[in-house]
C-alpha cells in the first residue's frame, strides 16, 4: 500500500507541475513518520517555504490503528468559491496543485492510521455572521447529542458564538494533539485561549489562512515609469516604510483620464481599496480591538495609536487619488471591476488580500507583494491583518467517542499538512505561478512571520467591527464619537464572554 502511494504521489505531482506550473515536476517521499515534498521547479526566482519543524519535531503515531474508521469532516464558512476553503477535499482525478496536495495529504493520513476521511462542504459566501451554517451545523449535533462530525473548520463569527454556547471541545483536553508543535500557530492561540480553554485554533491543517491574509499590491511599472515615485521593496527593507511615506507615495499618481470630470472606475488612482483595509490598518498599528491578558478579555482599541491611523488614513481616503471599490458598486460589480483596474494600470497601489493575487494570473502588469507599512519608524516591525469575514478555524464538537482517536487523526492532519500542504501553497503556488519577482518572496517572509490576530474582532466586541470599519467606508473621521458610543456595550460584552469561556468548561 506505501508504495502504491508514493508512487500516485509521484505521478500526480508531475501531472500537476505539468499542468499548473509548465517546468519540471517534484518529488514526494513518505515513510508513516515523515513525508518531504520538493516544490515543482518553476524557475530561479523562486524561493523555498521556510521549514519551520523545529529538531525533533516528527509526528507520534499510535501503537493502534484504527481499523477502517470513517473519520466526518464539515467545513463551513464564507467564502465564493467553496473547493478554496475545502483543505480536506481533492480527488485523484484532480490536475490542479493544491486540489492535488488536498488529496495527497488526506491518503497518507488515511494509509497511515487506517481511516477513511469523509468530508461534507458546506462552504458558501454570506453563510458566517455569527448564526449562520457553522453555528447552526454545531448547534444541532450538539442539542442532538449525536456524533455527526469528528473534526470542523468553522467560519470566524461562527466558531466565536459556537465557543460561546458550549457547542465545542476544549483542545487542550487531546493528549494526542500538541499545540506546542510547529504545525499550530502559537500566535493565534496567545490570543484566542481564556483561561486554560483553547476552543478553536489553526495552522499548517489549513491554508486558508494564508490565503486571506491581508497584503498590498503595488504596480512595478507605475514605479519605474514616475522619477517621482519611490522603490517601496527599498522602503520596507530601510524601515521607512510608514503610513506617512506610503500615503505620500499614493498622493502622488492618479487623474481624469478620459476628461469628463468625474472620478470613477474609468480613472487613475494612487490608492484602490476595500472596507476590510480599516482591518488592515488597525494591525498595522499593532492595536486590538481586544487584547487576552491572563486569559482574559481586556478592551484595548482606543489609543493613540488608532486616534492617528485613523487621523492619517482618513484623510487621505477624502483626496482625488483614492478609490473605494466597494463604494457604490453591488458585490457582483466590484471584483471584477477592481481586477479590470489594476490590471489596465488604472492603480499604484491595491490594498487586497493574497485571495485575490490569483486573479490577476493572466494580467500583463508586472506587480509586487508588499506588507502593510508601519504606523512609523518607532514601531518595532510591521503587523499584518488575517482576514476576518473569511476566515475558519479548526475545531471539535463538544461530544465525541473516542478522544485518543480524534486527537491523533488531528494531530496527523496538521502534522502532515505542513508537510505537503503548506509547501505547495507557499513555494508553487505564490512564489512560482503568481508572484513575478524575488522581492515579494521576500516581502511573504515578512507577511507571514507577522501576522496579527484580533480576538475582538472575531467576538465582534460591542459592535466594534463596525466602528472600525464606518470611517473607512464614510471618509468621515467619526471613530472617537462612534468609540464612546459603543464603549459601554463593548465592556458589557467583555465580561459577558470573560465569565462564560472562561469557566465553561474548566474541570475541577
Amino acid at each position: 500500500m506505501k508504495k502504491i502511494i508514493a508512487i500516485l504521489m509521484l505521478a500526480v505531482m508531475l501531472v500537476s507541475a505539468l499542468a499548473s506550473c509548465g517546468g519540471n515536476g517534484g518529488t514526494v517521499t513518505t515513510d508513516g513518520n515523515e513525508s518531504t515534498t520538493t516544490a515543482p521547479n518553476v524557475g530561479d526566482d523562486t524561493t523555498a517555504a521556510p521549514d519551520t519543524t523545529e529538531p525533533g519535531e516528527l509526528l507520534e503515531i499510535p501503537d493502534d490503528t484504527y481499523d477502517g474508521y470513517v473519520f466526518r469532516i464539515v467545513s463551513c464558512g464564507n467564502l465564493s468559491k467553496a473547493k478554496d476553503a475545502n483543505d480536506f477535499g481533492g480527488t485523484e482525478e484532480d490536475t490542479e496543485l493544491l486540489e492535488v496536495k488536498k488529496y495527497l495529504r488526506k491518503i497518507t493520513v488515511e494509509e497511515l492510521l487506517d481511516i477513511t476521511i469523509e468530508d461534507e462542504n458546506k462552504v458558501k459566501f454570506g453563510s458566517c455572521n455569527g448564526s449562520g451554517t457553522g453555528f447552526q451545523t454545531m448547534q444541532k449535533s450538539y442539542s442532538a447529542g449525536s456524533y455527526d462530525y469528528d473534526f470542523a473548520m468553522i467560519g470566524t463569527y461562527d466558531v466565536a458564538q459556537c465557543a460561546y454556547n458550549g457547542f465545542l471541545s476544549n483542545l487542550h483536553e487531546f493528549e494526542n494533539i500538541d499545540l506546542t508543535k510547529s504545525w499550530w500557530d502559537r500566535k493565534i492561540m496567545e490570543q484566542s485561549t481564556f483561561g486554560e480553554n483553547l476552543f478553536f485554533a489553526t495552522g499548517d491543517i489549513g491554508i486558508l489562512d494564508n490565503m486571506i491574509t491581508h497584503c498590498i499590491m503595488f504596480n512595478k511599472d507605475l514605479v519605474k515609469e514616475n522619477a517621482d515615485l519611490s522603490d517601496p521593496y527599498e522602503m520596507v527593507r530601510n524601515n521607512t516604510w510608514t503610513f506617512d511615506t506610503f500615503f505620500a507615495e499614493t498622493l502622488k499618481f492618479g487623474g481624469d483620464l478620459n476628461g469628463d470630470d468625474k472620478l470613477d472606475e474609468n480613472d487613475a488612482y494612487g490608492l484602490m481599496l476595500w472596507n476590510d483595509s480599516a482591518y488592515s490598518m488597525l494591525a498595522a498599528t499593532k492595536s486590538r480591538v481586544a487584547t487576552l491578558n491572563d486569559g482574559l478579555l481586556e478592551l484595548t482599541l482606543y489609543n493613540d495609536k488608532t486616534v492617528t491611523m485613523f487621523d492619517k488614513y482618513v484623510d487621505v481616503l477624502g483626496s482625488s487619488t483614492s478609490f473605494n471599490y466597494q463604494s457604490g458598486y453591488g458585490s457582483s460589480v466590484w471584483d471584477t471591476m477592481r481586477v479590470a483596474m489594476f490590471d489596465n494600470d488604472q492603480v499604484l497601489y491595491s490594498l487586497t488580500s493574497l485571495y485575490t493575487v490569483p486573479k490577476h494570473r493572466d494580467s500583463d502588469t508586472d506587480f509586487g507583494i508588499l506588507p502593510h507599512p508601519r504606523l512609523d519608524e518607532q514601531q518595532e516591525g510591521y503587523s499584518v491583518c488575517v482576514g476576518v469575514q473569511s476566515g475558519m478555524y479548526a475545531c471539535i464538537p463538544a461530544f465525541y467517542e473516542d478522544g485518543d482517536r480524534t486527537g491523533a487523526i488531528v494531530e496527523a492532519l496538521a502534522y502532515h499538512g505542513q508537510k505537503i500542504l503548506t509547501p505547495a501553497y507557499y513555494e508553487a503556488t505564490l512564489q512560482g505561478t503568481y508572484i513575478r519577482d524575488e522581492e515579494s518572496g521576500e516581502m511573504l517572509d515578512i507577511m507571514f512571520a507577522n501576522r496579527f490576530f484580533d480576538i475582538g474582532l472575531v467576538f465582534k466586541i460591542g459592535g466594534l467591527n463596525s466602528v472600525v470599519m464606518d470611517p473607512v467606508k464614510t471618509k468621515a473621521n467619526n471613530f472617537t464619537s462612534l468609540y464612546n458610543r459603543n464603549k459601554r456595550k463593548s465592556e458589557n460584552d467583555i465580561t459577558k464572554y470573560n465569565e462564560t469561556l472562561s469557566a465553561l468548561y474548566t474541570k475541577e
